[in-house]
């Protein structure tokens, strides 16, 4: 169990259509419970915890991404 096997399998649900159509139906209520359990069932085993940072860290790299799409390039007059 990592933060690196959470990360791949937010990776996954952001690309497999049939496993964000499971995630819709199973777990309903946003808790890091259902999403360890679903994680499990696609081999990939994490904590809550571990779920949560990466979140956390997926989440930091996208504001970070997005933040600087928005920055003005070069010098402003």
């Amino acid at each position: 169990m990592s933060v690196s096997t959470a990360m791949a399998f937010l990776q996954m649900a952001r690309e497999d259509p049939a496993l964000r159509a499971v995630l819709a139906a199973r777990c309903e209520d946003g808790g890091y419970a259902d999403l360890c359990t679903l994680a499990a069932e696609y081999g990939l085993a994490c904590t809550a915890d571990e779920i949560a940072q990466a979140f956390r860290i997926d989440w930091g790299a996208r504001w970070a991404h997005f933040s600087a799409m928005q920055a003005p390039l070069g010098p402003s007059r």
